[in-house]
């Protein structure tokens, strides 16, 4: 019996090698300002080690399984013979002080379906508030049968948290299989978040200071200057804990208190 087992379970990653993410959901806003994205191909760690992000270019996210059992196969799966995978990513959010705003996960797979009724992404921050999401939308991006047994998938995941009525500094997205034998092939998750107020203040003060000089190119600067103190958005205090992976696990940092209490904008008087 154990012999069969191994045969199928030879076959199923033998399936799911090289197949990564087809067709995937990458939204357009993916890499731009305010954004985050971190993107796993292969894996290293099987059971309760963090996965760090192989891709270029990704945030420092990690990526766990939790079921016991586990194991890595050549091609760089996570793959569990007796047991459903159960796993999760987590990191802090932009700044460790902001909530996103659209989240979108994608998640490549074979042999076992992914349990797609058990997708949830939960927010937190430093004070004790959180709140956990299952997704506003989900999507089979692409499947096509696994021999001996299952499919071969690629599912997209997305969240809209725009009414999330706390800062969260950190996040979790937690999924898993539905029944063992399921071969993890890669992962990729991507993270959008609303320009900061100070930093539209910012921008708005600057293209008017740019209007007035354009139109007195020899400004007289010898007068007082205009004092702004930046609105409450624009100023980072970020204390508490958040969970920061590394690359032994995840170890809990208390973050330093940032203050930025004003700053001098050079205004020619009239």
């Amino acid at each position: 019996m154990r012999f069969i087992a191994s045969i199928v379970a030879t076959s199923l990653v033998a399936a799911s090698a090289h197949a990564g993410l087809v067709n995937p959901l990458i939204p357009s806003w993916s890499g731009g300002p305010n954004t985050q994205f971190a993107q796993w191909d292969s894996f290293t760690q099987a059971s309760g080690g963090a996965n760090i992000p192989d891709t270029a270019g990704s945030s420092p996210f990690a990526l766990m399984n939790f079921a016991p059992g586990a194991f890595v196969t050549g091609s760089g799966n996570l793959y569990s013979i007796n047991t459903a995978l159960y796993l999760m990513v987590t990191g802090g959010t932009l700044g460790n002080a902001a909530s996103p705003t659209q989240v979108v996960m994608n998640v490549a797979a074979a042999g076992s379906l992914l349990n797609t009724a058990g997708v949830r992404l939960s927010l937190f921050d430093s004070a004790g508030n959180s709140m956990q999401l299952a997704p506003s939308s989900s999507e089979l991006r692409a499947n096509a049968p696994a021999q001996p047994q299952g499919a071969i998938q690629t599912w997209a995941f997305t969240w809209n948290t725009t009414f999330v009525p706390f800062q969260a500094s950190g996040f979790r997205v937690e999924f898993g299989a539905s029944a063992p034998s399921m071969s993890l092939d890669a992962v990729r998750l991507d993270m959008q978040y609303a320009p900061a107020p100070g930093a539209m203040a910012l921008l708005a003060i600057s293209a008017f200071t740019a209007s007035r000089h354009a139109a007195n190119p020899n400004p007289d600067f010898s007068g007082s200057y205009l004092t702004v103190t930046p609105p409450p958005a624009c100023i980072r205090a970020a204390g508490g804990s958040f969970w920061e992976p590394t690359v032994g696990g995840l170890h809990q940092r208390r973050v330093t208190a940032h203050l930025v209490s004003a700053f001098q904008l050079a205004t020619p008087t009239q």
